[in-house]
């Protein structure tokens, strides 16, 4: 088939929030490049005060501006959406809309009864309490049928549910009651945009404001306790009495003033730059000596796949979700999560154990460069975002058996 001639009409339904985010801007890039029709669909997006179309590079994005009011009226809403959507709807054949985040399951659904399009939910994020139950924590059972009723209509509906993780799809499988043959794994990607070996990392420093001797730590997430920053805080506090050239550096939005009030005394050694876009990122993961992620509940991080391409040795907890990804001692230096005592609902890491795996790597360059290096090669074999697009654009096929068999050139 030719390049320009249209074989799926893709309707991605984006979701903002954290990895979310970088799934779509990765996925995206990547398809724009095949034989299909795409269309954005920015829901209750801020940039327009009414229903706008932009074209950009042969994609169509979708504004649609936010509810003044929400309670009460999703469905109403979501209906009203497809209804503007359906004005471009020219050709409705093999109708694909891909959900990412269950609120907009009724915005599917719509598009499913009215013009029988196929459903593809990429599910982004488990609770934190299914990580308790794969840590061996036994819990209230009534929680647990709970917490499996949340995304239940969508998984329901859907054609295909993408997980990220194997760790996902057996939860849905266990919890959901999601058919396995519903469900396939793909984990997320990450474009290779630059050669990090060509990098000049002190003159990057001393453009960002930091000294060429400094051992720069790094932390990416949310603000909050489930990212195990607190943990993380007090470990560097505990680091910084041994050495006093270490700064820790956070990049993220969340409860600002509560963790600066747990940096007291050490306020010149910790650096916090709010949510910066991913340009400005870059160069954090560019100049720092070790990434740390201690998080008690993680999939596939896109926050991991960046300090792996970037080439930067990584602590991070043992989160089911980091299984699948690292291998303890060769391309990153776990540390185990445990039950927080009299907390029903907490896991973190221990203390003592991060600070001395963060001094570990501080100390041995032998083991920092191996592991920086098997990283690297990991996700260059792994999880480049070519394979998660081909992956993808394989499932959205098979939803038409007519195309299965079709030849398909980038």
């Amino acid at each position: 088939m030719r390049c320009n001639e249209m074989i799926i009409n893709l309707f991605f339904v984006r979701n903002d929030h954290s990895g979310a985010r970088t799934y779509a801007r990765e996925l995206l890039q990547q398809l724009c490049y095949n034989e299909i029709k795409l269309h954005e669909i920015l829901i209750e997006s801020e940039e327009f005060s009414e229903f706008t179309v932009v074209e950009k590079d042969s994609v169509l994005e979708i504004h649609i501006p936010p509810l003044v009011k929400r309670s009460g009226i999703i469905e109403k809403y979501s209906k009203r959406c497809i209804d503007l959507i359906s004005s471009l709807l020219i050709e409705k054949n093999n109708l694909i809309f891909h959900l990412n985040y269950h609120h907009h399951a009724d915005i599917g659904l719509e598009a499913q009864k009215r013009f029988g399009a196929k459903l593809i939910y990429t599910v982004h994020f488990i609770p934190s309490y299914f990580t308790l139950l794969k840590m061996g924590v036994k819990l209230n059972k009534a929680t647990a049928k709970k917490e499996a009723c949340v995304e239940k209509k969508i998984l329901s509906k859907s054609d295909s549910i993408i997980c990220v993780t194997q760790f996902a799809k057996n939860i849905l499988m266990i919890y959901y009651g999601v058919p396995e043959s519903k469900i396939q794994v793909v984990y997320n990607g990450l474009d290779n945009r630059e050669d990090y070996q060509n990098v000049n990392k002190y003159k990057i420093r001393k453009k960002l404001g930091f000294e060429e001797d400094e051992k720069i730590i790094l932390f990416v997430g949310r603000l909050s306790e489930s990212k195990g920053l607190e943990v993380l805080i007090k470990a560097f506090l505990k680091l910084s009495e041994k050495n006093n050239r270490v700064r820790l550096v956070v990049i993220g939005n969340g409860d600002l003033a509560h963790y600066i009030g747990q940096c007291q005394g050490y306020w010149g050694r910790i650096t916090f730059t709010g949510k910066l876009p991913a340009e400005l990122v870059k160069p954090f993961y560019q100049i720092s000596d070790i990434g740390v992620i201690p998080s008690e509940s993680e999939q596939c991080s896109y926050v991991a796949l960046e300090m792996m391409q970037n080439n930067l040795p990584i602590v991070c907890s043992n989160a089911p979700g980091f299984n699948e990804l690292f291998i303890d001692g060769e391309n990153a230096i776990i540390v185990p999560l445990a039950k927080v005592k009299g907390v029903e609902w907490k896991l973190e890491v221990d203390v003592d154990e991060l600070q001395s795996k963060i001094q570990l790597l501080l100390n041995d360059r032998v083991l920092s460069k191996k592991i920086a290096g098997n990283g690297r090669v990991k996700w260059e074999l792994e999880y480049m975002a070519r394979q998660m697009t081909d992956k993808t654009f394989k499932l959205y096929k098979s939803m038409f058996p007519e195309l299965t068999n079709l030849s398909f050139d980038n």
